[in-house]
Order: structure tokens, then C-alpha cells, then sequence
């Protein structure tokens, strides 16, 4: 087993439903380093509402979100898992944190 093309995959979603929620950021961790990209919310709305959610009881947990919506710089879902993927090839070891989860948001 080659550790050097070891990804780890996750993503963070608005909610359970892959119907009414939202996913708001894709990471990969890998021996090559760790990369987040935050993903343009559908609307305003589904944001705002998302941002008045108590996670983990951690105050300013959607800090980063925010600010990179402010900045504008989110990106499109699907250029966001370009980005992430480019690096994994078909030797690649791929480990999806909750792939059943995350397949109904993805797929």
C-alpha cells in the first residue's frame, strides 16, 4: 500500500435531507497537504437559516463560511470537486467518511 496517494474525502452539509439541505464545503486531507473549498449556498434564504443552527455548541463555527461567501469566493459544486479530485489517479486509496451520506448529496 502506497500512503503517498492516501485522500481522505468529507463534506459538510446544511442539514440530513440531500432534498431540502445543501452541501456548504468539500475537503480532501492527503500526505500532499489538506484543502476546503467552500461551496455557493443555493440562496440567501437556505444560508441564513443554516447560519442560525447551534453546531457542536461551537460559536462561530460557519465564521470561515461567511467570510469567504463575503468575499465571493465560493465556488460551483461541480468546480469544487474538480478541484478536489484532480490529484487522485486509479492508484489512488480513497477513504469517503460517510459514503452512503454522502453519496445521496453527491449522486
Amino acid at each position: 500500500m502506497d500512503l503517498n496517494n492516501f485522500f481522505s474525502i468529507d463534506i459538510e452539509t446544511s442539514g440530513l435531507s440531500e432534498k431540502k439541505d445543501f452541501i456548504w464545503s468539500m475537503g480532501v486531507s492527503s500526505n500532499k497537504g489538506d484543502k476546503e473549498l467552500f461551496i455557493t449556498p443555493p440562496s440567501e434564504k437556505k444560508s441564513k437559516k443554516m447560519f442560525k443552527k447551534n453546531i457542536f455548541n461551537k460559536s462561530g463555527y460557519f465564521d470561515d463560511y461567511k467570510k469567504h461567501i463575503s468575499d465571493k469566493e465560493t465556488l460551483l459544486i461541480g468546480d469544487a470537486a474538480e478541484q478536489l479530485f484532480k490529484d487522485i489517479d486509479r492508484e489512488s486509496i480513497v477513504l469517503i467518511q460517510n459514503h452512503h451520506f454522502e453519496n445521496k448529496f453527491l449522486g
